[in-house]
This record gives C-alpha cells, structure tokens and sequence, in this order.
C-alpha cells in the first residue's frame, strides 16, 4: 500500500499538475496528502516526440511490447526502487481486459468513422488544431508537444488519472446527471458536491474499491474537493459581467438620464461574503463574534478540541480493514469528530462543567497534520465567572494528577496533556523554532495560580516531583499543557482549556479562531528597474478569487469534512447583520439583462433590515422603545419575505450587529451615531429629529445631542474601530483622520487613545525576544506608535508628516534601537519594579559585600574601567551580590549583560545567558576559533 500512488502514475493516462507539500511527512507520523494551490489534469499526444520517452497515456499505445521496462524506467531512481515488474504486468493485463478508456486508447491511432451509440465513450482524435471548442470533450493530438488540459466536469476526469481506483473506466459526475425519485418538485439537479458525498459513505454489504486506496485515496479525496470548490469559484467568475450592483438611488438617476439596461450600470462585484472559507466569509464571521461579545462580555474559557484517532469508534472500524491506516480514511476520521463536536458542545451545555453557558461560539481548523481540531470560546453567565485567582484551579489544572488517587486521568494525561519533549532534549521537534520551543515550553513553576498585570494567567505549577516518561526522557509539571479533569475523562482526547476572561487584547483571539487556512501568496507586479508607465489615478484591478485560490494549503481530512458540508463556524446565539445607508441609497443586486424600470418598481428589491424597521415602527407600537440594535431582543427578520416579525418563543433572541461604516463617509457615518440613540422612528428624518425639531442634517442633530465637539465623533469612531480592529489597523485609522476628518484637536486625541495602537508592539517584540521577558517603557512605545504613523503619512500621495498636526516626532535613532534587539532587551525592564526590589536587597548586604557594591556603583558613576574578581566558597553571598548590582544598574535604564560561563550558573542570574550564548563562543575552541559576532551586526 505505501507504493499504490506510486503504480497508480505509473498506469494514469492524464498526468497530475500540483505543488506537493511533503515537508509534513518527515519522521513517524502517518502519511498526509497535501497540495498547495490548483490542480490540473493534463493529456499529451498519443505519440511522443521523436527525442523522448513514452509517458502516461503513451504507453499505452506506443511501444506496447516494452510496456513493462517502458513502465519501470520513470521509477528507477528516487524514493521507488522496490516496485515490481510482476505487479506491473498483472496490472497491464487487467487494464487490457477491463478497462474501456484502455480500450479505447489502444486503438486511437487508427481513426474510425463510424456512428457512435448512445451511451458509449469516444473521443475525437485530431492530426491538427480542432476548429471548434468544447468543454466537455477530450482532444486527443497524434503527435503534438503542447499537452492539453482536461475539463473538471468531464465523466472521465477521474477515471483518466486514477486507473486503481476506477479499474472499469466508470464515469464520475457530469452536468447531466439528475436526481431520481426527487421529492422535491424544483431543481433535480446533482451537484458535483452530493456525487461526491455519496461516494465517500460506505454501503451496508456492498464492496467499494474506492476507500480501499490508502495514500492513493488520499489524493482523490483533495482532488474532488477542488474540483468542487473550484467549480463554485466558476460559477461566481462567470457573474461578474452579469450581476451588478448599485444604490437605489443610482439607478433612478440613470433611469432619468435614458438608460434602459442594467449592463449600463454599477459595479462589478467580487468574492462574495456567502462563499464559505473565503476572506469576507471569515471577517464576517469575526465581527460576529465580537457582536457577542459587545452583549456578553470577554468570553471566560478558550478551548481546542483536537480528534484523537485512537477514539474507540475508530479503531474498531478501522479493524476490519488491517492494511489501512486511521490516515487512510479521512472521511471515517471527520464524520466521527463531526459527531464528537456536538456532543463536547452539548456537554458543556448540559453538564455545565464550567458554569451554567450563556454564548458559545467554536470554528473548526485543521492541523499541519491534517487532523481536525475544534477552537471554542465559552462564555459562562455573571454567577459562574471567575472573582479570583484562586477560583481558576477548580476549573483548570496545569499539573500531573496523583497516579494513586486518579489513576485513569493520570493515564489520559500522560498520553494526551503532555507537551514535547522538545528543547535541548529533542531539537527536531515541531515546535521547534530557531532552537526556542515556539510554545514556550518548559512553563515556570508557580505555587498559585496569578495574573499578571496585562491580565495573562500563569496556572499553578508545583514542583512536586511527579512526572511522566516520553522517548526516554522524564517531563514534569512544567510541560503539562492546560485541561479541564471532566472533559478529559469523557472524550480522552487533547483538550487545551486556557482562561482568558482577564485579558484585555481578545480581539487578536477572535483574529486567530477567524482567520483562514494556512496560505503564502507572493505576485511580483513589476520587474526589477523598470519604469512604471502608470499614471497616479490608474489603480489595478484585484482579483480576490485568483488572490483565494492562490498558494492555498488543502489536505484530505478538510476536503472530507466540506465535502460533507460539515460546518465550520458556529455560534449561539445569531447574530442580524443590520443594514445602514441613507435615504433611497441602499445597495441593491441585479442583473445585466433586467430592465430598470422592473427593477425599481419591484418593492423587494428596496427592503432592508432598516427600511423595514421604520415600516414596522409605521405599523406595529409595540417595538417603538427599542433603539435600531436593540430591535432583535423582541423581533426576528424573516429573510424570505424581507420583514421583522414579533418573536413568539422564548429562546436566545439574536444579536442585532450595525455594520461599520467609516467616519469619511461624511452623513451616513453621523446617521449611524444616531441610531445607538433614536428610539422609534418612523421616518429618515426621524432620525435626525431632537425635542421635535427636524434638523438639515445628520451631523446638525449629533452636534445638538451632545455628541460632536471636542473630537467627540473622532473619539467615538475609533473607540468603535478598536473592538474589532489590530493596532495597526488602527494605527491606519488614526492616519486616515488626520489625513481625510477635521480633527479639531490631534494632541488630545492621540493623548488619550495612543496605547490602544501599541498592543501589537509589544507583543512581537516580546514574541521574538527568545522567551526572554522584559517591558517595554511608555517613551519607547510611544516613540514606536509615532514612527509607524510617521510612515503611513508619509507613504501616503499627499506626503504629509506628524509635525504639520502638532504632534511629536520620534527621535532620529529610534529605528536604530527598534532594530537592535538586545538593546532593546537591556533598556526596557520594568524600572519601578527593579528599583524597589534594589531597596530590599542593598540593605542587607553585609560589610563585604557592600564594600564590593559601591567600588562597583562609583566606577559605574564615574565612567571608570575597573575588573573587579571576587571570590568566596559555594553559599557566601555572591549570587545576592551580582543581583543587588544588576538590580541598582538596571533600575537607572544602564545596559548590564549578565554573563556566566555555565548553564546552570547562568539561571541564577537575572536574565542571565552563558558567555557561548551571549557572544556566540564555539563550543569546541581551536587555535582558529573566534566568535560568530559580524562587525555590523545588532
């Protein structure tokens, strides 16, 4: 089996166009199939050129008497030196006998013109270029060295590139296939999607070659995945030129100017929210959850949910099938964790092992591995949140259970909780990142759990000496990764339970649960040198499907799970997208081929979740008390009809979410500032209506109500932005409105909201800072925030600078402090802290010690050089010595490398490293040796 992709090239007449990942099959791990952007079938001529060897579907026509050696010589070389020339010959025999695409090619050289029968499967043969063009047929060339593309949708797609698994030459799916017995009245049609979902379900008694294919299925489950994703992208290229879309009131203009057709008029539209696993399709999703967050609050738990292959249901399935491993069925792996994901939700639900659950929200991303795990937000009600520290212990332990009491959680933890071992001790380890763990393992011991001043917890890590062996080596309480003791024991499966109901920065944690698959993109637009010919106004055009499909990762498990139309968000409760728009400017959607008449006469066309709300406030008085937003608590829009509906249950209501709208947009933006305010309007001018006065404008009626002056409406649009927005994205925002608003006061608003556009600074500072810790000053961060707003300003066309607004330019050597790495370790302790602890210490140095601290302290002081060597036996104080000294020095901002010449003498110094570290010594010293330390370096 570890071969069969192998003899299935070896036999397949199209040849597989893709870019393979193989860098996640190094080591023992089971096998994964993994492509990196589109997939392509291609067919050469039925003869090769006269200077080359026979290949794919030449062989099966040429030189037929050597087909075996013919076979074999692609394989000779590389990773396939053990394929078998009697296999080979078997496999020749029975695809003679069976297959009819063999049949068919075996002849294709000599042409026939007689009248096909229904039914039967031909191809047309061509000595030059056809003249006609057509998607469903393939062109086969005598003898010609440009190779041809297959078409997805024909019936011998599949069959044509994989001769093991299609041994008959069976049709696949095709545009003619219809559904039979269909209940439903409407559309019979069958979906390429609903072809392949019945293929990958096993049938009680009946024999299927096609999930008996090991690695070989593999491949052909990502293949007919893109083809199904590829085939709806398709579909959404081929509307760009018919659907369109406008305001409302844009097509009364054009109307009124003479225009009759819809081709006349709009915009193009691009990659559609609606399309699943797209960008917009994510960012909706992450405003989404922080709508639930605006109601409830930070979420309290983080959970991930990873499927355990060794799960009960899966070995057993698994054992009727001995030469396949749990890898080789990715479709049985994603229907069982598919069923594990409801039950965790409804556990959590119902068992309420963390608290009675208020909202929960979970998305479900695949590994590098290709297995399937589950990232859940959990938000608990006001009775279950946690009030302390100590609070978090009952709920998530960071440490070995007692093997005696708890033997079974101490078995489920061992095998599954348990990070690494990585390190020194396993330097190849997947977390492995420029020789740091990227997890930051091993954690630090702690006796009780603590959070930390930015709200991050640190969980309870005794060294009590308990531990557990993996690959030799002992791991104790500081590689225990995160779990919850219940959930452990009822899915014995990797669950990492992290708490986050402290921590301020939880957008970036819906950033991660909402972001998209694993992909690079790279486009080189312009060469190196070249002149651009391209005025300042000409913009080029974005193609955010080519920009989608570009440089994508797709395995087998995620191509099963959509396949199955699993989901892959999920939340409770919903949540309404509200619309916004001005008077007769609500966006609408048409075709090129409608006339514009029909167009604004149709009354759905005009409907949305706005206009509908001041109908219904017409109609119905019941809902008059309520702000726009806060219509969903007790009326539920009806999609189909386009209209709020009165709710009748008393389940969860939806969420009400305005969409953004950006303080450049001038009116609309000052209408949506109103609606957090405006109860019961009828009207637009409703809306801008205060103590019964109609004002001119939306901005006049915000003015009246107390909210402009002051950089109020600047304060509210960015305080708004930051919920959901990066700090650069806000950083861009700030930019934008000195740029593009009247900001009556820049000092003050960049005064009050500065830190909000720093919180990603310190993080990839501290990310990149080998687990290192330190804090970053407010000067320096400041400094950074400005240079960075200093950049978008002067990138911009109208080249504008910080000082033209009054505010602060950094210094001139910050980029070259930012850009040393250890100096900015060195400078950015936290000063306050190091001073009290330097208080403490130097006040009970005895008189040795003292006398070494100030003969060091002047010198420092006074500029001196001075080599100082102090000696004393093990637990004389030396130790205290140097931290008092580090403390003093480092508390004044002074740069002190703590250097030692062992490893283990070196942890007993503040943020000590080994000299070999420190300045890159050779561990073997030669005659020759000299440190890796370049003249320019940081």
């Amino acid at each position: 089996m570890e071969n069969i992709r192998a003899y299935n090239q070896m036999f397949a007449m199209t040849s597989f166009g893709a870019k393979l990942d193989n860098s996640i099959n190094n080591g023992r791990h089971p096998y994964v199939f993994k492509v990196e952007g589109q997939i392509s079938h291609w067919m050469g001529s039925l003869c090769p050129p006269d200077d080359q060897n026979c290949r794919f579907l030449q062989m099966y026509v040429y030189d037929t008497t050597n087909e075996v050696s013919n076979r074999l010589r692609h394989f000779r070389k590389g990773e396939h030196t053990d394929l078998k020339p009697e296999i080979v010959e078997a496999l020749i025999h029975l695809f003679d006998e069976s297959n009819a695409l063999v049949k068919l090619h075996s002849g294709g050289n000599q042409l026939c013109y007689d009248t096909p029968t229904f039914g039967t499967l031909g191809a047309i043969v061509y000595d030059t270029e056809p003249t006609g063009k057509n998607d469903f047929d393939i062109i086969i060339r005598l003898k010609d060295n440009v190779p041809q593309r297959i078409n997805k949708l024909h019936p011998s797609y599949m069959a044509l590139q994989f001769p093991l698994l299609f041994v008959y030459g069976e049709h696949g799916w095709s545009p003619e296939l219809k559904l039979v017995n269909h209940e439903s009245r409407g559309n019979n049609h069958l979906t390429m999607n609903m072809f392949y979902s019945f293929q990958l379900h096993d049938r009680f008694n009946l024999y299927a070659l096609l999930p008996r294919g090991g690695r070989l299925f593999q491949q052909y489950l990502v293949n007919a995945y893109i083809c199904i994703e590829q085939n709806r992208l398709d579909y959404i290229q081929s509307i760009q030129n018919v659907l369109r879309s406008e305001y409302l009131q844009g097509v009364h203009d054009a109307l009124l100017k003479g225009d009759s057709d819809g081709h006349d008029v709009g915009k193009r539209i691009i990659l559609p929210s609606s399309f699943t696993g797209g960008p917009r399709y994510m960012y909706k999703h992450y405003q989404d959850a922080l709508a639930i967050c605006r109601v409830y609050g930070n979420p309290q738990y983080f959970i991930t949910f990873t499927c355990n292959v060794k799960w009960l249901e899966i070995r057993r399935y698994l054992e009727k099938f001995p030469e396949l491993q749990a890898s080789d069925r990715a479709g049985i792996i994603v229907r069982v964790f598919e069923m594990k994901v409801r039950d965790f939700i409804t556990y959590l639900k119902d068992e309420r092992p963390f608290g009675n659950v208020a909202a929960d929200l979970y998305t479900i991303e695949f590994q590098k591995r290709g297995l399937p795990h589950c990232h859940t937000l959990l938000w608990v009600t006001s009775a279950h949140k946690i009030k302390a520290p100590e609070e978090v212990d009952k709920f998530i332990s960071a440490e070995i259970p007692d093997p005696n009491n708890d033997p079974r959680l101490f078995n489920i933890v061992s095998k599954l909780m348990i990070h690494g071992p990585c390190g020194l001790a396993n330097t190849s380890a997947p977390c492995m990142v420029n020789g740091t763990c990227s997890k930051h393992f091993p954690k630090r011991y702690e006796q009780t759990t603590r959070f930390d001043k930015d709200g991050y917890i640190h969980y309870r890590r005794k060294n009590d000496c308990r531990f557990v062996t993996k690959n030799d080596i002992k791991l104790d309480n500081s590689y225990v990764v995160p779990y919850n003791r219940s959930l452990c024991l009822v899915f014995e499966a990797h669950i990492n339970v992290e708490y986050c109901g402290w921590n301020m920065m939880i957008k970036y944690l819906f950033k991660y649960i909402s972001k998209r698959a694993d992909r690079i993109r790279a486009q080189l637009t312009q060469s190196l040198g070249e002149h651009s010919n391209r005025t300042l106004n000409e913009t080029k055009q974005i193609n955010e499907i080519q920009n989608f499909v570009d440089a994508r990762y797709i395995c087998a498990h995620e191509d099963a799970w959509r396949i199955f139309d699993f989901d892959i968000h999920n939340r409770n409760p919903a949540v309404q997208v509200l619309a916004v728009h001005l008077d007769k400017m609500q966006t609408i959607t048409f075709k090129d081929t409608q006339s514009l008449r029909n167009i604004i006469t149709n009354p759905m066309t005009k409907k949305t979740t706005f206009t509908q709300w001041l109908h219904n406030n017409q109609i119905d008085d019941r809902g008059r008390h309520l702000t726009y937003i806060d219509y969903t608590l007790e009326y539920k829009w009806v999609t189909q009809g386009k209209d709020w509906v009165r709710r009748t249950t008393n389940r969860t209501p939806a969420i009400g979410r305005l969409i953004y709208i950006h303080p450049t947009c001038g009116e609309v933006f000052y209408s949506r500032m109103l609606l957090g305010h405006q109860i019961g309007c009828k009207t637009f001018d409703d809306i801008k209506t205060i103590d019964n006065v109609v004002y001119p404008t939306y901005r006049s009626a915000c003015e009246k109500l107390g909210l402009l002056g002051d950089n109020k409406e600047w304060m509210y649009a960015f305080d708004e932005a930051s919920i959901s927005a990066t700090s650069k994205e806000l950083r861009s925002l700030f930019a934008h409105m000195l740029l593009y608003c009247e900001v009556s006061d820049p000092i003050s608003l960049w005064t009050q909201r500065w830190r909000q556009m720093s919180d990603d600074i310190t993080q990839n500072i501290v990310g990149t800072s080998h687990g290192i810790p330190f804090r970053l000053n407010d000067e320096h961060l400041q400094n950074y925030v400005l240079y960075e707003i200093e950049l978008l300003l002067t990138s911009n066309c109208s080249s504008s600078s910080l000082s033209e607004y009054g505010l602060p330019m950094p210094p001139p050597h910050l980029l070259l402090e930012l850009n040393n790495r250890l100096l900015m370790e060195e400078k950015n302790y936290d000063r306050v802290t190091l001073a009290e602890q330097h208080r403490l210490l130097v006040s009970k140095l005895n008189g040795d010690q003292h006398l070494i601290y100030e003969s060091v302290m002047k010198a420092t002081l006074e500029n001196e050089q001075k080599l100082i060597f102090v000696y004393g036996h093990g637990g004389t104080g030396k130790t205290f010595l140097w931290t008092t000294i580090i403390s003093a020095l480092r508390s004044t901002g002074n740069i002190v490398l703590a250097v030692a010449s062992s490893g283990i003498a070196s942890l007993l110094l503040p943020s000590g490293r080994t000299a070999h570290s420190r300045f890159k010594i050779p561990l073997d010293i030669t005659n020759e040796s000299a440190c890796h330390i370049k003249k320019t370096r940081n």
